[in-house]
C-alpha cells in the first residue's frame, strides 16, 4: 500500500477541498506537479513515472505541504490552543533573537494565559523558563516573582504526572479485579489509588484530571461490559464536580464530555429516559459560548438521540432523525461518524422490516473490511458482518447468508476463542443451526437449549447490544417480528429495574 495514499487516506471529504485549496495557494506556476499528483492520488489512479528521480522528489514536496497543511488545520481547529501557544512561542524566541525584547515579553504574557486557562501546565513551564532566561532583556521584570510562579507550577505538573500514574493503576487494578472477581466497586477501586496520590481534593479543582482518569476507567468498561457499576459512579462524580462549581468557560469541552458520557452510559443501561435528559443537558450546553463545541457534539449526540428513539418506540422518528441529519443534509461529516450514521439507520430499517434497503445502505457505504476494521475496531466489523448475515437470511438469501457465516467463522476465529466472545461464538452456532435447520424454530426443545446457552448474566446487567442480537433469535422462536421482540425484551427487563 503506497504510505501517501494512506496518508490521504485520513482526510474527511472537507479536508480533501481544504488541502486541495491550499496547495493551489502554495504551488508556483512553475512547480504545479505536486498539485498534479495530488489529484491522480485523491481520485485513486496511480502516479506518473514511479522509477523516475523526478517523480519521487514531486511526493517530497507534496508531503512536506501536507504536513504544513496539517499543521495549520491543528492551530486552528484545536480547542486546547495546544498548537497556537506553541506556534506563539516560536514568533517570541524570533523576537528574541532580533532583540525585540518587549513586543517578545507581550506574547509571553498571552502565552502564558492561555496556558493558565487550559491547565497546560508542561507548556507553562516552557514559558516560565523563557521568561526567567530572558527577563534581563525586558526593564521591569522581576526574577524572584518568575520562580515563585515556577514553583507553584512544577507542584501542578507533579500533580498531572500522578494523575496519569493514578490512571495506569487504576486500568491495572480493573483488570487484575476480573481476573481474580475482586468484589470491590469501580468506585472502590478508583477512590483507593487517588487516595494514595493524595489527589481526591485536586479532582474537584481541576476536573480535567478526573475526567481523564474516569475515560480510562470507561474504556475498561466498554471491554467488559460493566455498564451496570459505572453508570452510578460516574454520574456522583459529575454531580460533585457541578456542586463545587467546579466547571466554567474554560473547562466547557469537560463538562461536555462528561455529559455525553453520562448519557450514552445510561443508554446501555436502558434507562432511556434519564439518558434522553442528559443528551438534552448536552444539547443545551453545547450552544453556550458562541457554539464553541458544538461540531464536536452534534452527530453524536444526534446518534445517541436516535437510539434512545428506537429504544423507546419510535422507531420511525428514530429513522427520519437519522436521514435527515446523515443522508439529506448537505453536512460534510467524517469518515467514521458517516459510517457509523449509515450502519445504525440500515439496522433501524432492518428493524422495522425493510431488509433489502438495510443491506443496500450498507453496501453502498463502499468500504472494505480492512478499513471498517482499522477505523472502527475488530469488534465492531464482526458486529456489522453479523447484522449483515441476519439480514441475508431474512431476505429469503438462504446461501449466501451461510456463506457469510462461515466467512465470520474463518476470519474472527482467534477472537471468538477469547472468553469474552465465547457468546459470540454460540450465537453463531444458533444462527447456523437455524439457517441449515429451519425446522428447529418449531422445536420446544431447541428454544429451551437456546436460552440456557445464551442467557448466562441477571437480565438486568445484560449488555444492550447483546440483547439486540438475542431478540432476532427470540423473534424467530416466538413469532414476533424483530422489533416487537426487541421492544418487549428491554420493556420487560426496564420493568424489572423498576
Amino acid at each position: 500500500m503506497d504510505r501517501l495514499r494512506i496518508f490521504l487516506d485520513t482526510f474527511t471529504a472537507q479536508d480533501v477541498i481544504s488541502c486541495r485549496n491550499f496547495l493551489r495557494s502554495q504551488t508556483q506556476k512553475d512547480n504545479s506537479r505536486e498539485l498534479e499528483l495530488y489529484d491522480i492520488l485523491i481520485s485513486g489512479r496511480e502516479g506518473r513515472e514511479k522509477g523516475k528521480d523526478a517523480y519521487h522528489a514531486v511526493r517530497k514536496r507534496l508531503v512536506k505541504k501536507l504536513t504544513d497543511y496539517i499543521n495549520l488545520k491543528l492551530i486552528q481547529d484545536d480547542p486546547t490552543n495546544v498548537s497556537a501557544i506553541v506556534a506563539r512561542l516560536n514568533v517570541v524566541r524570533h523576537l528574541f533573537n532580533h532583540n525585540e525584547g518587549e513586543l517578545a515579553w507581550y506574547f509571553l504574557n498571552q502565552a502564558e494565559k492561555s496556558a493558565i486557562h487550559a491547565d497546560l501546565y508542561t507548556i507553562r513551564h516552557a514559558i516560565l523558563m523563557l521568561q526567567i532566561e530572558n527577563a534581563h532583556r525586558v526593564e521591569g521584570q522581576q526574577l524572584e516573582d518568575l520562580l515563585i510562579r515556577r514553583r507553584e507550577n512544577k507542584a501542578l505538573m507533579e500533580e498531572e504526572e500522578n494523575a496519569e500514574i493514578a490512571a495506569g493503576l487504576i486500568r491495572q487494578a480493573l483488570r487484575q479485579a476480573v481476573r481474580t472477581d475482586d468484589a470491590r466497586s469501580i468506585g472502590e477501586v478508583v477512590q483507593e489509588v487517588l487516595a494514595h496520590y493524595g489527589l481526591n481534593k485536586s479532582m474537584i479543582r481541576r476536573p480535567r484530571l478526573l475526567y481523564n482518569i474516569l475515560y480510562i476507567t470507561r474504556s475498561e468498561i466498554l471491554a467488559r461490559k460493566d455498564y451496570f457499576t459505572f453508570g452510578p459512579y460516574v454520574i456522583e462524580q459529575y454531580k460533585i464536580l457541578e456542586n463545587a462549581g467546579a466547571f466554567h468557560k474554560h473547562n466547557h469541552l469537560i463538562r461536555l464530555n462528561f455529559l455525553y458520557m453520562i448519557a450514552h452510559v445510561l443508554y446501555r443501561n436502558r434507562d432511556f429516559h434519564e439518558s434522553g435528559r442528559y443528551i438534552e443537558m448536552l444539547t443545551t450546553n453545547m450552544t453556550m459560548y458562541n457554539h464553541m463545541y458544538f461540531s464536536q457534539f452534534h452527530t453524536r449526540s444526534v446518534m445517541l438521540q436516535a437510539a434512545v428513539l428506537c429504544y423507546t418506540g419510535r422507531l420511525e422518528e428514530s429513522i427520519g432523525l437519522l436521514r435527515e441529519v446523515f443522508i439529506e443534509s448537505d453536512i460534510k461529516h467524517n469518515p467514521e461518524e458517516r459510517v457509523k450514521a449509515v450502519i445504525n439507520l440500515s439496522i433501524y430499517y432492518f428493524m422495522d422490516g425493510k431488509h433489502g434497503l438495510a443491506l443496500r445502505l450498507t453496501s453502498g457505504l463502499g468500504h472494505t473490511d480492512r478499513w471498517y476494521e482499522k477505523r472502527m475496531g475488530r469488534e465492531w466489523l464482526f458486529k456489522k458482518n453479523l447484522m449483515e448475515v441476519i439480514a441475508l437470511y431474512d431476505t429469503g438469501s438462504t446461501e449466501p447468508a451461510l456463506d457469510r457465516l462461515r466467512s465470520v467463522e474463518r476470519n474472527f476465529h482467534g477472537m471468538l476463542q477469547l472468553p469474552p466472545y465465547q457468546r459470540g461464538r454460540v450465537f453463531i452456532e444458533v444462527i447456523r443451526h437455524i439457517i441449515e435447520r429451519p425446522h428447529a424454530l418449531r422445536d420446544v426443545t431447541f428454544a429451551s437449549q437456546v436460552r440456557k446457552r445464551l442467557v448466562t448474566i441477571p437480565e438486568e446487567q445484560e449488555d444492550l447490544q447483546a440483547m439486540a442480537f438475542f431478540s432476532w433469535i427470540k423473534s424467530k422462536l416466538s413469532g414476533m417480528t424483530y422489533y416487537e421482540a426487541l421492544l418487549d425484551t428491554v420493556g420487560r427487563v426496564q420493568s424489572d429495574l423498576n
